[in-house]
């Protein structure tokens, strides 16, 4: 079991397309010309499923360029999104569990999120 790539996303509305907050990959198992391209497709992918899910959903969509890994996504009402790329032996209550926690600590770190300031 591993995770990949870890990503916090601001999504809304009146937005065209998430934007990245922080994220992170784990690369090793690929190789050193290959992880620029994979990095991109994850982040890639990560934002067209953001982009694409509700508020207050949850999904698990697996990748079909990398047929071994899935992605989790949470989006939150407030717009805070989050997604896991794990591998297929990660469970997925785990990942939205971790997601969830995530987000909440970021939430907590960053006074006044999702407050709109005039």
């Amino acid at each position: 079991m591993k995770v990949i790539h870890i990503g916090l996303m601001r999504s809304m509305p009146d937005v065209p397309k998430p934007v990245i907050l922080c994220h992170g990959a784990n690369l090793e198992s690929f190789g050193f010309f290959q992880r620029n391209g994979v990095r991109e497709m994850l982040t890639t992918f990560s934002r067209i499923i953001v982009q694409r899910i509700r508020p207050g959903q949850r999904i698990t969509v697996e990748q079909e360029q990398m047929n071994e890994y899935q992605v989790h996504v949470h989006v939150r009402a407030d717009g805070l999104a989050g997604v896991i790329t794990a591998d297929l032996e990660y469970p997925a209550r785990v990942a939205f569990s971790l997601l969830a926690q995530l987000m909440d600590d970021f939430v907590n770190a960053a006074p006044g999120w999702g407050k709109e300031t005039r």
